[in-house]
């Protein structure tokens, strides 16, 4: 629950819920179902954040690992639960988002 971020943060919830629920859905079927969650991510969509050095600055200051992450590291975590490494998971959501959520409960 970040202030402000209402809309966006209760779209994340609703796909966090889907993620369950087609774990459910699809179990005993050999199909996996997870979700991930990104936090800041320095791609072109958060170009508005990266580009400006006082952004940058104060939405590093919201993020406990002080920085945006690259997006290798997000796929890092693709090709983990894709893999037979991520074979026993299942039905879950898994936040990448530098401590973000973790440093802000609401």
């Amino acid at each position: 629950a970040i202030p402000g971020d209402g809309a966006y943060g209760i779209t994340k919830s609703g796909v966090e819920r889907m993620t369950a629920f087609m774990a459910n859905e699809l179990a005993g079927t050999g199909i996996r179902v997870n979700g991930i969650a990104p936090g800041y991510i320095k791609t072109p969509l958060t170009k508005h954040v990266w580009g400006d050095p006082e952004v940058l600055k104060a939405a590093e200051a919201d993020v406990p690992l002080g920085r945006m992450a690259e997006p290798e590291e997000v796929a890092n975590l693709v090709l983990f639960v894709a893999s037979d490494l991520g074979s026993y998971m299942h039905g879950h959501t898994i936040l990448v988002d530098g401590g973000r959520i973790a440093g802000n409960p609401g």
